[in-house]
């Protein structure tokens, strides 16, 4: 609503927020308090896909801004629109809160009491209910019910009602662990959290005319028929698959069977199949016919890659149509601004885009950081059916928390979870952190008829004969050659540890000139250039064409990519079924050779990749108490049950060198800032949930320095960017840039300064942010440091 400037100054009226119109008119753009608080109350209670929680939040949005009521705050809305006030910002979420704690009064409303105040404290950021020092945020609000200037509203019997609803919703799902029952009462207070934001930013949007009533809309699909839809769609897709031999079988009766287990009414679900299967269209197939029958909100699909995610995203809109599909991750940029501006709109909340693809980071940041624009887009889990490929790339150090969240949203949201991999880790041997699914939650049984029987390649340990054997770079490169000629094999792919030891053996093959293509995988190589090698590959891997590639862990997982051999440098079982997978994939030969070799630790330095050293280590174990040749099963099984115990610790997600101070401990009991209590008012949230979402990171990045590449494609957004000076223009076109972006070493950064090779993106701001000069950067092999300066004359 608009209003003149001068009846906006000087009347009483009660008013939420104020703007100036962008034109020069003597107005003001302006909502009313109570406009609001009721917007925000219906809009939450909308968005909420639990009935049972639907009354609570909507309780909770009626109240979240009543400290707006206040002369002191409603003065220093009008100071603050004319410059006038030179004070701190007025608090208005305690009141929300006092009201909230005034009328559930009772013992038996104490967590529902706890969890309604917290969540009106943080709207507008995430707080601790318990600091490190021990002291309460209940304790520091409350006491202002004491202070005069909020007692006559708590006076006023407006919104009066009672409730031990969370507490009863809480109830239904209990655990056997108080640690984990502590953390879902905490996840309860993110998704109400989750559902405020959303609301709360939406109405703002709206009410400052920033948007128009129909983007703002929570839009309510007919579900059913929309799923329908796209199941149409999908059948017609599959319809046009031939069967061309046993494989192909297979496969097809893997997907009937997915299909047929979405009447299932597990929300747990592990789809476990051979690399090959067709996981990816079958785990689809579920989501979809799941999706119907239960009136699912949305279908998203979690990778561990933005190459898995990237390749998943063509399939997706080949079956449903770009217009269907979501992509939501670092790298998606448009050339246009409406389309920008659209896609912000779409990934803020999730809320008009039924399919959404999106990478782990992005969806575990949406669970734990603690960045509101996160939190915001949690709610959205809710009712959905979440797949998650290549789940054995969970780290151990995000495992422990991972279980637990997934355990929340199948106990209390109503979300349906399927894990899919060829080597699942073993969910039930993780000490605080199992993974509740009941005894019937493969969705494809490992029984005879969905079994492939025939093999498709066979293991070859070169590394070992009871004992490791190492070989230098020079060593593997013979033992390939030696391979290519006694095989006649048409393409060979190698996966090594290091960026390093890739590049070297790379750099050594291609100068035995064995009449091969060559092509070389890392991150040291930037996004759109990796992408656009892998695209070649595939096409090329179709013809006669002689291909070696050697490439690091990037290709192992999710990429279809089929070689008629490959080998791996020595690693952790899981990651050498993956690689395997890219062998003979598609049944192209009788037989492909998977050939495992450990290079040196001279030449493939690992001691910084304690995972890596970790697996190696236990694979030593496994390999010296079993014959090599057991199967691939019982191998994997050894394998996880020393994997589980190896990293026992870490599934507590340590935080950093603190061994006392995990993140699965701040975010359940938070024992040691209970132990720093000095009051003697207990609380039963005690929770850092701000100083935890602070530290969680699913890729530890406190290393690394980001570098965009000096190419044709890259060198306008540079220009751009050194021209334009206002921050949001800034940070569209650093959006922009991800395709071109690789991330290097503090070392290599050293490295590449001195030579000259790297200049600072923003020479007024550091952002933190360089620029790689093109003459940093080898077409084949991505980032390069020369061992002489290179000759350049000035």
């Amino acid at each position: 609503m608009k209003i003149a400037e001068d009846d906006f100054l000087t009347n009483s009226n009660l008013y939420a927020r104020a703007s100036k119109v962008n034109d020069d008119s003597n107005q003001v753009i302006v909502q009313s308090l109570e406009d609001h608080l009721q917007n925000v109350a219906k809009l939450a209670q909308n968005m909420c896909d639990v009935p049972e929680l639907r009354e609570t939040i909507y309780q909770i949005g009626s109240m979240h801004d009543l400290g707006k009521e206040t002369k002191e705050w409603q003065k220093y809305l009008r100071s603050s629109f004319s410059n006038d006030w030179h004070g701190t910002k007025v608090d208005h979420s305690t009141l929300g809160g006092l009201k909230i704690n005034q009328n559930l009064s009772e013992y038996k409303e104490s967590l529902d009491r706890e969890i309604m105040e917290l969540v009106i404290f943080s709207h507008h950021g995430m707080k601790d209910a318990l600091s490190e020092m021990g002291e309460s945020i209940f304790e520091k609000r409350i006491n202002e019910k004491n202070n005069k200037k909020y007692a006559d509203y708590l006076i006023d019997d407006k919104n009066k009602f009672h409730s031990t609803k969370l507490y009863d919703y809480l109830c239904k799902g209990v655990s056997k662990n108080n640690r984990e029952n502590a953390y879902y009462s905490g996840a309860l207070y993110r998704y109400l959290l989750s559902l405020l934001v959303d609301a709360d930013w939406t109405d703002a949007s709206y009410a400052s005319e920033s948007r128009t009533q129909e983007e703002v809309d929570y839009k309510s699909f007919d579900f059913q028929s929309y799923w329908s839809d796209r199941i149409e769609q999908f059948e017609q897709y599959i319809s046009l698959f031939e069967s061309r031999n046993e494989l192909d079988e297979l496969r097809s009766r893997i997907s009937l069977q997915c299909k047929e287990f979405s009447n299932t009414s597990n929300n747990m679900i592990r789809l476990q199949s051979f690399t090959g299967s067709g996981k990816t269209l079958s785990a689809l197939r579920f989501a979809l016919y799941k999706a119907r029958k239960e009136k699912k909100r949305h279908i998203f699909l979690i990778a561990p890659y933005q190459s898995i995610l990237d390749q998943t995203y063509k399939i997706y809109c080949d079956i449903f149509g770009e217009d269907e599909v979501l992509l939501h991750h670092s790298r998606v940029t448009f050339e246009s601004e409406e389309l920008d501006k659209k896609y912000e709109y779409l990934i803020e909340n999730y809320q008009n885009s039924p399919i959404v693809l999106t990478t782990m980071v992005q969806l575990l940041n949406s669970i734990f950081r603690s960045s509101l624009s996160d939190v915001r887009r949690f709610h959205a889990l809710a009712n959905s059916v979440l797949i998650f490929d290549e789940v054995q790339s969970i780290p151990p150090n995000l495992m422990g928390l991972f279980n637990w969240a997934m355990n929340f949203c199948t106990k209390y949201l109503n979300t349906t979870v399927v894990l899919c991999s060829a080597t699942h880790p073993k969910f039930d041997e993780m000490d605080d952190y199992l993974l509740d699914h009941n005894a019937g939650w493969d969705m494809v049984p490992q029984t005879d008829p969905f079994i492939y029987k025939k093999q498709r390649y066979r293991i070859v340990w070169d590394c070992w004969n009871q004992r490791l054997i190492p070989f230098s770079i020079k060593e593997t490169a013979n033992l390939i050659e030696k391979r290519l000629k006694a095989y006649d094999f048409k393409n060979m792919l190698i996966v090594l540890n290091t960026k390093k030891a890739a590049r070297d053996l790379f750099e050594t093959i291609k100068a035995k000139n064995l009449g091969y293509s060559m092509y070389y995988l890392s991150t040291d190589l930037y996004p759109s250039h990796r992408g656009r090698i892998i695209q070649e590959l595939k096409e090329k891997l179709q013809t006669d064409e002689r291909i070696i590639c050697v490439s690091t862990q990037l290709i192992e997982a999710g990429v279809d990519l089929s070689f008629v051999s490959v080998m791996r440098s020595f690693a952790g079982m899981d990651n050498i079924l993956q690689v395997a997978g890219r062998c003979n994939r598609n049944d192209e030969i009788d037989c492909g050779l998977v050939q495992i070799v450990k290079i040196s630790d001279k030449e493939e330095n690992i001691s910084n990749l304690k995972y890596i050293k970790d697996q190696q280590d236990i694979m030593i174990s496994v390999l010296s108490e079993c014959d090599d040749q057991k199967n691939q099963t019982e191998l994997l099984d050894h394998y996880y049950k020393q994997y589980n115990w190896k990293f026992k610790d870490d599934l507590k997600c340590p935080n950093g060198d603190d061994s006392y101070q995990s993140l699965t401990e701040l975010l359940s009991t938070n024992c040691r800032a209970v132990s720093n209590i000095k009051s003697k008012n207990m609380h039963i949230m005690n929770q850092a949930f701000k100083q935890a979402g602070n530290i969680f990171q699913v890729i530890d990045d406190k290393n690394t320095i980001p570098l965009v590449v000096e190419c044709e494609s890259s060198e306008d957004l540079i220009n751009q960017y050194s021209k334009t000076y206002l921050y949001r223009d800034k940070k569209k076109i650093i959006r922009r840039m991800q395709n071109f972006i690789v991330t290097v070493s503090k070392y290599t950064f050293k490295k590449l300064d001195e030579q000259g090779l790297v200049y600072p993106l923003d020479r007024e701001n550091d952002n933190g942010i360089w620029v790689l000069n093109k003459n940093g950067y080898d077409e084949s092999l991505g980032v390069r440091i020369f061992n002489e300066l290179p000759f350049i004359c000035i």
